[in-house]
């Protein structure tokens, strides 16, 4: 994978990345900075956590091919570097360096998700 295929990208504080139920074209790495997840549950909104530098962001559409389920958002300057989802297959077996990352990234997640349903 060649690293002309990424592109670099900032956020500005409270700038969404994306919203949730948005087709997934691309994923994301966080740099610098922090993103937030949220979802609407009924007439409120849920906050779900955050995504800090050195974890993946938008990867969970592109591996199931659903829609976006989360909103996100920067909570403070954020830089990412885009990866087209196209890409992001390719990635996983020619950077071990990302895909360590990106399994991390889901790790978290799912001892998160664990530790609420306590």
């Amino acid at each position: 994978v060649e690293n002309n295929q990424f592109r670099t990208m900032s956020l500005t504080m409270g700038e969404v990345l994306f919203k949730e139920g948005e087709k997934a074209d691309r994923a994301f790495l966080v740099k610098k900075g922090k993103l937030a997840a949220s979802r609407v549950a009924g007439d409120k909104i849920v906050e779900l956590g955050e995504i800090l530098p050195g974890e993946f962001v938008g990867e969970m559409a592109h591996i199931t091919g659903e829609p976006r389920s989360a909103q996100v958002r920067a909570v403070v300057l954020t830089e990412l570097i885009e990866i087209p989802c196209g890409t992001l297959d390719l990635l996983v077996f020619s950077k071990p360096t990302w895909t360590k990352a990106l399994l991390k990234t889901l790790c978290r997640r799912l001892r998160d998700a664990n530790a609420k349903r306590i």
